[in-house]
């Protein structure tokens, strides 16, 4: 059951209250609409602020203050949902109910954490300028490793072209150009204006009574002279029109990425049925694509479906050789065919089905799993219930499965060929 509680200023906390971890978590996210000019900036300035304080200068002195609460954690945040993106900190710590007679944790931890966020580490009215460069250069080398992750990067190479025109395609962490023209000036102001216009998210599972968590918290987030910002509501995606189109590197394996679309996003009645599809489709060891297109017919050597609700895509990945490419594409669109004929077997709906129940299981295993699905759930506007989800699939039909089916339509395909120089 999650309590929500409002304060001033647009701030909102939501208490998922579990009495069964020793460790607890809260997230703290500063929320705007999706924006591609934004995204290096809401990427890397979490990241700055947690290399120090005025009163704790640097990395060292912020690592000593947290082993003090018993090594507790805080990272940083770069999320994106369904039209919002979601920058902050995430803070990992031992409940005080586990710690030594008359010690507090999670308070210490929230103090420290109101310390980096608003008196950050300079000379009071901007970022250390080192800390923006070296930040700047971490951020680069994650967003530049994706290209060394081949499947990683021909998948972000379909999603880019699909949605050029939606601000679903935003990168979470901007592009490597973008951050690199960062200065210490423009992250300085764009977390002044995190302050004082984005809409703030609090998420906290744990065993404290939420009374007495939000005194404190509505303490710390009274931020002066807030103005909020409105979200923007849901939209349908902008569809630029499909493609085909390919690429050739120095590979030994191509990587083939097929993208769908569908009118079925989160508020469809066919929903639950979608994401069964796409279980029973191609995700998973038990899906038809991994049966029959890579087992069967040993047509690639990996092989995934991956349905998107907020904007209403699915797409295909598939590790292949290079002279497969047609008979992979013509396989995988068959498979899709005899889903949309209701060509499904029993056996194949209910290994999908427990597919569903063990993966939603799953996220109730930990704190942090917790917060990540219900913080997702909430902005994106999915049932919290995981019962009432979970009914709601074991109530679908096979009819409701091939209109699903139906509902899809191949938009772009990319194809990133491995070529021996």
């Amino acid at each position: 059951m999650i309590e929500t509680i409002r304060f001033p200023g647009d701030v909102t906390l939501h208490v998922c209250r579990d009495t069964r971890f020793k460790q607890g978590c809260l997230s703290v996210q500063f929320l705007l609409p999706l924006c591609r000019q934004d995204a290096a900036l809401n990427a890397l300035v979490p990241s700055v602020l947690l290399r120090g304080s005025r009163s704790l200068p640097d990395l060292r002195a912020v690592t000593a203050a947290l082993d003090e609460l018993y090594g507790s954690s805080i990272g940083a945040l770069a999320r994106k949902f369904r039209t919002c993106y979601g920058t902050g900190f995430c803070l990992s710590f031992l409940e005080d109910r586990f710690a030594l007679p008359g010690e507090q944790v999670l308070f210490p931890l929230l103090e420290l954490t109101e310390d980096l966020l608003l008196r950050p580490a300079g000379s009071g009215s901007g970022f250390r300028p080192d800390y923006v460069e070296s930040e700047k250069q971490n951020l680069i080398s994650v967003i530049e490793s994706r290209k060394n992750n081949k499947a990683s990067y021909a998948m972000h190479r379909l999603i880019d072209r699909m949605c050029r025109e939606d601000p679903s395609g935003t990168p979470r962490l901007g592009t490597a150009e973008q951050t690199a023209a960062i200065t210490p000036e423009k992250a300085f102001s764009h977390y002044q204006r995190l302050l004082k216009t984005a809409p703030i998210s609090l998420f906290y599972v744990g065993s404290m009574a939420p009374d007495a968590l939000s005194r404190k918290l509505e303490t710390l987030f009274s931020f002066p002279e807030r103005t909020p910002v409105a979200l923007p509501a849901p939209a349908p995606f902008r569809d630029p029109g499909g493609s085909r189109f390919s690429e050739v590197q120095n590979l030994a394996q191509s990587h083939l990425c097929m993208g769908f679309v569908t009118p079925v996003t989160l508020d469809h009645p066919l929903y639950p049925a979608m994401q069964l599809l796409n279980i029973l489709y191609g995700s998973g060891m038990t899906s038809k694509l991994f049966l029959q297109v890579r087992e069967a017919r040993s047509l690639c050597y990996s092989i995934q479906s991956v349905y998107t609700a907020g904007n209403g895509i699915l797409t295909v990945y598939a590790g292949i050789d290079a002279d497969t490419q047609q008979q992979t594409e013509e396989e995988i669109l068959h498979q899709l065919d005899l889903c949309c004929q209701g060509q499904i077997t029993p056996e194949e709906l209910d290994a999908a089905r427990k597919s569903f129940r063990s993966s939603l299981a799953s996220v109730m295993d930990s704190p942090s799993a917790l917060e990540g699905y219900f913080t997702a759930a909430l902005k994106n506007g999915i049932c919290l219930d995981s019962r009432q989800r979970i009914a709601l699939v074991d109530r679908v039909t096979v009819e409701e499965l091939a209109q699903a089916a139906r509902s899809l339509r191949l938009h772009t395909v990319y194809f990133l060929e491995g070529a021996h120089s």
